[in-house]
């Protein structure tokens, strides 16, 4: 396993990412496109995380956990860390459907176009991240091409999507597409008996019922009221 990334399987999207690395040829604009909990967020994240690390490009490991951007970024992996990341890090910013709203509003684009247009506060890169990027409404999708169409350096645009289709093809043909995919039973098997140090049994079953997405294997474990209502919904 590698340890830059925490992703479970998809081991051809960490290999492409490392190498995109290595060389400095990064995108400004990457689409992470797979079902739910597969960990395309976590994997979003981390990738901030290597690309601001002030250990890159020197010629040392990285990310290394001990720059000031590894120390603002440690966060990343918690769900704790997740929800308030725009407040944790200046230079990378998340926006998201608002619960009860169909669509990511234009209001909340144009505010993320403005933050990834200020200079970097660690002299660094500005990330920014867009979960539920199929819900981009008309105008919102709109503007953000405009700030794709023109694109700055040491900026990159990550959106988070389950189906291509949803997203226009003025933005998909700008980015590259990395598909995730369902892992297989039996490498998230493994990674749930090493990582958990849970009963062989429980690892069999949660294997199989989350259907080769790691997220929703570790939400089966950690919160056991989720776990009770997906089976009464089963």
């Amino acid at each position: 396993k590698n340890p830059r990334w925490p992703l479970i399987g998809n081991e051809h999207i960490i290999d492409h990412l490392d190498k995109l690395l290595e060389k400095e040829n990064l995108s400004g604009t990457y689409i992470f496109l797979g079902p739910q909990n597969m960990g395309k967020t976590t994997l979003a994240y981390s990738l901030a995380q290597n690309v601001m690390c002030e250990s890159r490009g020197k010629g040392k490991e990285f990310p290394c956990g001990e720059c000031s951007a590894c120390s603002q970024l440690r966060q990343l992996n918690t769900e704790e860390g997740q929800e308030g990341f725009g407040v944790l890090h200046g230079d990378l910013h998340v926006i998201k459907k608002d619960p009860g709203k169909k669509n990511i509003s234009i209001e909340q684009v144009r505010e993320f176009i403005k933050t990834l247009g200020m200079s970097s506060f660690l002299n660094s890169y500005k990330i920014g991240v867009i979960k539920d990027a199929d819900k981009l409404g008309t105008e919102a999708a709109n503007a953000l091409l405009k700030t794709l169409e023109e694109p700055k350096q040491k900026v990159m645009v990550i959106l988070i999507a389950s189906e291509l289709e949803s997203i226009p093809d003025t933005i998909a043909s700008r980015s590259q597409v990395l598909k995730f995919s369902p892992v297989q039973t039996s490498v998230l098997y493994d990674h749930l008996l090493e990582k958990y140090n849970i009963d062989r049994g429980v690892a069999k079953e949660l294997s199989h019922l989350s259907l080769g997405r790691p997220a929703l294997a570790r939400k089966f474990l950690e919160d056991k009221e989720f776990y009770e209502e997906y089976m009464s919904r089963a």
